[in-house]
C-alpha cells in the first residue's frame, strides 16, 4: 500500500507545530501535507519535519485521506463550508479545533467520519497525553485509522463521548506538559 496522504489546515501556529511535530516524530513524515499558516511556520516544519507545505489550503483536500483540522475556533465559521465543499466522501475528518463540537463537524460533513482530538504539547517528542471521541458515523476502521495515526504522538485513549473529551481537555490545559513529566517520572522511578 502506497504512503496515504493527511492533509493538515493550520491557523493555530502553536497547536499547528505541536500536532505534525508529534505526528512525524515516528510517522512517515512525507505523507503530511500542511496549509493555512503563516509561511514561516510551513518552511520551519517543511525543513525540521520533512513535510510538504501548500499555499493553498484547497489544494490539499481532495488527496487527504485524513484531514487534520488544526485552525484557530473563531475561523470555524468561515473555513468549514470551504473544506466541506472540497472534501471527499471517504476523508476522515481529525478534528483538534479548541472547542468545536462533534455536532457542528457532522453537520458540516454530514458522510464523513468524524474524530475530535484533544492532546497536550508533549506529543512533541512522541510522548503525549491525548483523548479522541468518535462521531455518530464512525466506523470501526475510523477507530482503528485513528489507533494508528495518532499512536505516534504518544499515549492516546478513546473515550464514549465528548462530556469526558471535554473533562480530559480542561485537564490537559490545566496541567500540561509540567504534569506529564512528573507523572512519568514516578512511574519511571516506581518501575526502577
Amino acid at each position: 500500500m502506497g504512503k496515504m496522504v493527511k492533509g493538515i489546515i493550520g491557523g493555530d501556529e502553536f497547536l499547528t507545530e505541536v500536532l505534525v511535530r508529534g505526528l512525524t516524530v515516528n510517522g512517515p513524515a512525507d505523507a503530511y501535507c500542511i496549509s493555512h499558516c503563516s509561511e514561516q511556520l510551513g518552511s520551519r516544519l517543511v525543513s525540521k519535519c520533512g513535510v510538504h507545505y501548500f499555499k493553498n489550503f484547497a489544494d490539499i483536500i481532495p488527496n487527504s485521506a485524513i484531514l487534520f483540522l488544526t485552525f484557530e475556533p473563531e475561523e470555524a465559521t468561515a473555513l468549514l463550508p470551504r473544506i466541506a465543499d472540497k472534501l471527499c466522501e471517504w476523508t476522515l475528518i481529525v478534528s483538534v479545533v479548541h472547542g468545536l463540537k462533534l455536532d457542528t463537524l457532522e453537520y458540516f460533513f454530514p458522510h464523513s467520519e468524524i474524530v475530535r482530538l484533544v492532546v497536550n504539547p508533549s506529543i512533541v517528542s512522541g510522548k503525549g497525553l491525548g483523548a479522541y471521541a468518535l462521531g455518530k458515523n464512525a466506523s470501526t476502521d475510523a477507530h482503528s485509522m485513528a489507533e494508528i495515526v495518532l499512536k505516534d504522538c504518544g499515549d492516546i485513549i478513546a473515550v464514549k463521548d465528548e462530556q469526558e473529551l471535554e473533562e480530559i481537555s480542561n485537564y490537559l490545559v490545566a496541567n500540561t506538559y509540567l504534569s506529564y513529566v512528573v507523572i512519568q517520572t514516578m512511574i519511571k522511578r516506581s518501575e526502577e
